[in-house]
């Protein structure tokens, strides 16, 4: 692979280092200098391929046709939008990301590029991907993509039990939507070396992980045939059959790291939990407080009556055996091992409290 020059006609597999899109949606698609990248009308990208799949929690197929065959040309802009703030920083906190990567591997930070385009007119459709980041070798040869999650999301975590102590462990994986766009770029580019860097943010797992990506044969084949589909559907401004790119809330998936689709109604229960939550917390903090003032009050009573009736027990300060887990693990590892047992936990509806604000308001 090479390196062509921003204008050049772009050959097969071909890596290209451009500048992000200056303009806007707003303007016309002649003034954009490279209109044919950075129309995504014009072409499938590789986070457009799990919307196609039906794996997509944000978009349905049909979503995407309509985005595809409306009038008016809609660009990707990676510059400042004040509107977006979260964009922004993210994009800040990949230069972040990819510089930790540099130091780990002992790489000279210039030999990572950023944002390269790389379109494959080869296929059957046209389809063209934003790369985060290629490591490339003192030659200029493209040697590993690297792709940057900077995220908070549930998603990404997963308790793995070990087999022989029964202990559960954080592990990071990648939900299935961003697998099967990794698979696009495999398609896009041809390069065998793919990682995900994920910057994982809330407690108990945070840090900076590295997940390889493998070729997937059957799952390329799946996007071969139904993006062929789906751009056949856009050229012909034909809708896409429901029974042939389904919706992830058609698959119902279980608990492997997919998503699914909520109907309003179940979004608005989900809303209404966090309500309730946050007015039990006020609840509760109220409580404490009253249970404070009342207690300076008995001080070193241990009853308190009212009217013939016993109220309040204010019981004495007590003490209790307990024992201590963590310093049998570390004193006997091999007698805490033989009394660990294997237990089934059962599936817990966990409610992400930081984003559901922004579903519904009451």
């Amino acid at each position: 692979m090479k390196i062509t020059k921003i204008g050049a006609k772009l050959p097969t597999n071909t890596l290209t280092a451009t500048k992000p899109a200056t303009k806007t949606a707003t303007k016309p698609a002649t003034k954009n200098k490279e209109p044919k990248l950075y129309d995504r009308r014009l072409c499938i990208g590789a986070s457009d391929v799990p919307i196609i799949l039906g794996e997509s929690p944000y978009t349905t197929p049909r979503e995407l046709w309509e985005q595809k065959t409306q009038k008016e040309p809609y660009y990707i802009n990676k510059d400042f939008d004040p509107q977006n703030p979260q964009l922004y920083v993210g994009m800040q906190a990949e230069n972040l990301v990819l510089n930790w990567y540099a130091r780990k591997e002992g790489l000279d930070p210039n030999l990572i590029k950023r944002n390269i385009r790389v379109v494959n007119p080869s296929l059957p459709y046209p389809l063209a991907v934003t790369l985060d980041a290629v490591v490339f070798n003192r030659a200029k040869k493209p040697l590993k993509i690297l792709q940057v999650k900077v995220t908070r999301s549930s998603d990404w975590f997963r308790e793995v039990q070990d087999a022989q102590t029964g202990v559960f462990t954080p592990k990071i994986t990648q939900p299935l939507w961003v697998d099967t766009q990794e698979q696009a770029e495999f398609q896009a580019t041809n390069i065998k070396d793919i990682s995900v860097i994920v910057w994982y943010l809330p407690r108990g797992a945070a840090g900076l992980y590295e997940l390889p990506i493998q070729i997937n044969p059957q799952k390329q084949q799946e996007i071969t045939e139904k993006c062929s589909y789906f751009w056949q559907c856009v050229q012909n401004k034909q809708i896409p059959d429901p029974s042939t790119l389904k919706e992830v809330s058609n698959d119902n998936p279980y608990s492997s790291g997919e998503s699914i689709r909520l109907d309003d109604k179940t979004a608005n229960d989900v809303a209404k939990i966090h309500k309730f939550q946050k007015e039990i917390k006020l609840l509760e903090q109220r409580i404490s407080t009253i249970k404070f003032d009342i207690a300076t009050k008995i001080k070193d009573y241990k009853y308190a009556y009212y009217n013939g009736r016993r109220l309040i027990t204010y019981t004495d300060i007590t003490t209790a055996k307990v024992l201590n887990i963590a310093k049998v693990r570390n004193l006997y590892p091999q007698v805490a091992t033989k009394c660990t047992d294997m237990v089934n936990r059962a599936r817990q509806l966990r409610i992400n409290q930081a984003n559901v604000d922004d579903v519904f308001t009451f």
